[in-house]
């Protein structure tokens, strides 16, 4: 199956606190996936890094690739928006 979702050596670190190092993950079309885990783990914040919002202040490093995008990290304001309004509503038919 083709990667939807490529996540490489994501860490994200605000002010000094290092939130999470080295993530590695990828979604495949057609897979269901299950975000879970304690209060203050970090399910929110990987969410925001991958949608590109609520990035200031952040510094996030590594790879986040999504399918006719490429690596989300570099895109401009203009194209992270475009972005944004694809994949919400995709991911809004599947629930």
């Amino acid at each position: 199956m083709k990667d939807v979702l490529t996540v490489r050596g994501l860490s994200i670190e605000v002010s000094n606190r290092m939130l999470m190092q080295s993530v590695n993950f990828s979604v495949c079309e057609g897979e269901v996936v299950l975000l879970s885990g304690a209060n203050g783990i970090g399910k929110s914040t990987l969410l925001k890094a991958i949608m590109g919002l609520e990035t200031a202040g952040k510094h996030i490093q590594g790879s986040i690739v999504f399918k006719d995008f490429g690596n989300i990290l570099v895109l401009s304001p203009e194209e992270t928006q475009r972005f944004r309004s694809k994949v919400v509503p995709d991911l809004r038919m599947h629930f």
